[in-house]
């Protein structure tokens, strides 16, 4: 076992409850993240500057996060019914989940005000530095910066799905809390983000290739079903270890 690899044992725990609880995440986020796929879809043919973009974008993430606390709470209550311990009511979730909301979206914002500063760095060295004409090194960047803001927004999400897991009728996480409790388990939870973006990008791929073989039409509904079935997967994995990463709490 390699420093950055979860233990074995937290690796037995999150597949039995993924198969147990998985489905019923699923099937409690899927709206949620069936909308954001068509919203991405949206986002992506749009043909407008990408600062036009940004409110499609902020709508995308925010069903993602809606779907991630949702997702969360399904699989917490199937957490603690297979640990046979009380479970949290849903009343405690509901009144923490606003709070977890307005943090969650501070640092998302201040996040992308990060990755635009980032992007004006690229646009002011355009101008400054003739580049050649099949230089590629902007659209790399672009790229990393688009890597990286994606891995970020992951951290985030599952950072506020710990605090809500955390969140109890005896005490109320806030995400900065949850961020640090992410930091002190980050073997494991690098574990968890690794797997929910390589099941999320194999489940887009494989509604890519199968959405119009069973005559899913017209194309942008595939596509944006495609996406959609991405984020319902990546959702569920990041749900399910969320719920493990705070089983101690």
């Amino acid at each position: 076992m390699t420093p950055l690899s979860p233990s074995g044992t937290f690796v037995r725990r999150y597949l039995a409850l993924l198969v147990d609880a998985g489905w019923r995440v699923a099937f409690h986020a899927g709206p949620y993240a069936l909308t954001a796929g068509v919203a991405a879809e949206l986002a992506g043919r749009l043909r407008a500057p990408f600062l036009w973009k940004l409110p499609v974008f902020a709508v995308v993430v925010a069903l993602l996060l809606i779907g991630v606390l949702l997702g969360t709470h399904v699989a917490v209550g199937r957490r603690d019914l297979k640990a046979a311990r009380e479970a949290v009511p849903l009343r405690n979730h509901l009144a923490a989940a606003p709070r977890i909301v307005r943090e969650t979206m501070v640092l998302l914002a201040l996040m992308m005000v990060v990755a635009l500063a980032a992007v004006g760095v690229i646009d002011l060295m355009l101008l400054v530095v003739e580049s050649a004409a099949g230089d590629s090194w902007p659209w790399t960047a672009l790229r990393l910066i688009g890597t990286a803001t994606a891995v970020c927004v992951s951290l985030i999400l599952l950072a506020a799905a710990m605090a809500l897991a955390a969140s109890g009728p005896k005490a109320s996480i806030s995400l900065d809390t949850s961020l640090l409790r992410l930091h002190r388990q980050a073997p494991t939870a690098f574990g968890v983000i690794s797997l929910m973006i390589a099941a999320g990008t194999v489940a887009a791929v494989l509604g890519f290739q199968l959405a119009p073989r069973v005559g899913v039409w017209p194309p942008v509904l595939a596509d944006a079903l495609a996406k959609g079935l991405g984020f319902l997967v990546a959702t569920t994995v990041l749900t399910v270890g969320a719920a493990l990463l705070t089983a101690d709490d």
